[in-house]
Formats: C-alpha cells, sequence, structure tokens
C-alpha cells in the first residue's frame, strides 16, 4: 500500500531502474535505525532479482498464476538490462558507496543463477529472448572454468578498459552448488563423452571439498562460502545446504 506504512520493495534511482532492493523495511520513508549510516537498503544487487524470478517462476508452475508469471518476467526483463555483452553485472549503475562498483564486476555465482532463470521462463513461456540470453552468459561462463583445477573462478573485476579475473585464492562454494549441470552435462567443452562430462563434475566437487570444505577429525562437516574462510574452519549452513 502507499503512504506511511508503505513497504519500499524497488528503486528507480539507479540504471537500469526498477531494481529490487536488498532490504526492504515497514513503516515511513526514513531508514530504519537498525540500518543508519549503512546504507544497505539502497543497494540493489542482480542475484536478489535473479532469486525473486526464479521463485516467481516456480510459483507460476505450482499456481498458474498470472501475477507471478508477470513478477518473472519483470525480473528477468530487469536483469536483462543489466548485460553487457551479454553478462550480467553484479548491480546498476549510479550506486553509492561499495555498491557503486558493482557494475564493473561480474559474479559467475550471479551468472550460473540467471542461467537458471532464464532456462525457467523459456521452458514455461516459450519465448526465446530468454534462451538465448542464458545461452549468451554461458558461453561466456566456460572461459571461467579451468579445466586443471577443475572449477570456476569467482568472477572478474573491471580494471580501466580490461576485466581482471578472479584468482582461485578467491574461490566461492557457491560456483559449483549452482552450476548449471544439465548444460554442463550436454556440452562437449567439458568432456567428449557424457561420462567423461560426469567425471568432469564430479572433480568440480572434489575441488569444492578440498578448498572451501571444513574437516574435523578428518571428517568433512560442512563448507564454507569460499577457500578463505575454510582456511579459518568457519562453516556458511547457506553453503552447506546447497552443497547437501
Amino acid at each position: 500500500g502507499a503512504g506511511e506504512n508503505a513497504v519500499v520493495t524497488y528503486s528507480n534511482a539507479f540504471k537500469p531502474a526498477g531494481g529490487v532492493l536488498m532490504v526492504s523495511w515497514l513503516g515511513g520513508a526514513g531508514e530504519p535505525k537498525s540500518l543508519e549510516g549503512a546504507g544497505v537498503w539502497q543497494q540493489v544487487k542482480s542475484g536478489e532479482n535473479i532469486w525473486v524470478g526464479i521463485a516467481a517462476v516456480q510459483d507460476y508452475v505450482r499456481t498458474k498464476s498470472p501475477e507471478s508469471l508477470k513478477l518473472a518476467k519483470e525480473r528477468a526483463d530487469f536483469l536483462l538490462k543489466t548485460t553487457e555483452n551479454g553478462v550480467i553485472a553484479l548491480g546498476p549503475q549510479g550506486q553509492k558507496g561499495e555498491a557503486a562498483n558493482f557494475w564493473n564486476i561480474r559474479s559467475v555465482e550471479n551468472n550460473t543463477s540467471a542461467i537458471h532463470c532464464f532456462d525457467m521462463l523459456t521452458d514455461v513461456t516459450g519465448e526465446v529472448q530468454y534462451r538465448q540470453a542464458a545461452d549468451r552468459i554461458f558461453t561466456w561462463l566456460k572461459t571461467k572454468y579451468d579445466m586443471n583445477e577443475h572449477a570456476f573462478v569467482r568472477g572478474e573485476v573491471r580494471s580501466g578498459m580490461t576485466w581482471k579475473t578472479d584468482s582461485m585464492d578467491q574461490f566461492s562454494t557457491d560456483v559449483v552448488s549452482w552450476a548449471p549441470l544439465s548444460r554442463i552435462l550436454d556440452d562437449m567443452y567439458f568432456g567428449g563423452s557424457r561420462q567423461e562430462r560426469l567425471a568432469e563434475v564430479e572433480k568440480m566437487i572434489a575441488t569444492a571439498e578440498k578448498w572451501s570444505g571444513v574437516k574435523k577429525d578428518g571428517r568433512l562437516v560442512g563448507f564454507a562460502f569460499g577457500r578463505q574462510t575454510a582456511l579459518k574452519g568457519v562453516i556458511s549452513i547457506e553453503m552447506s545446504s546447497q552443497m547437501a
């Protein structure tokens, strides 16, 4: 609803406009006291928009709600506007603070999640522009895979006019947990036969366990967010649930 008790959900302050905010709140137009100075409520990230889209598609499949399909397509269309050369940025342009650089960051996890969102939308609507968008992302994604390490990098950052790929020291578990496995298993880039591609996927999982798995007394007890936090023995419930 409108007025003092409205829930602020979208931002039209950035380019592209219409992104779902990272945080929404109840009541008033002012920033909640718990977030004063943080500015988190002002940020828009592609990831939140992708997952709202995925949830909306899933709800449409379950309920056939036209509102859910409309929401899913709105999120997908917003995401298409965040792409540059077919790859989705971490967030739109024009943001402040740490978010000011989102446009210059490409997250592998965000882009793999977007592949799922776009493929699901084409599956339920037959609209090919979403599949084509997923195809473009997947083409880029393959350039971010290291066959020797059996792992995707975390992403890349724009430096001047060039893109600098993250080192494997910055490996993140979710590049494995959200990898587009159906596409990988059908693509000869990852092996000449389906059996070879299955073996490559097993090696991806083994790499994740080696780099971001947390062990106690030699037994795997969970996964960290990434390689650096695994060294500190920090278990992420989110990453562990995804890998399970």
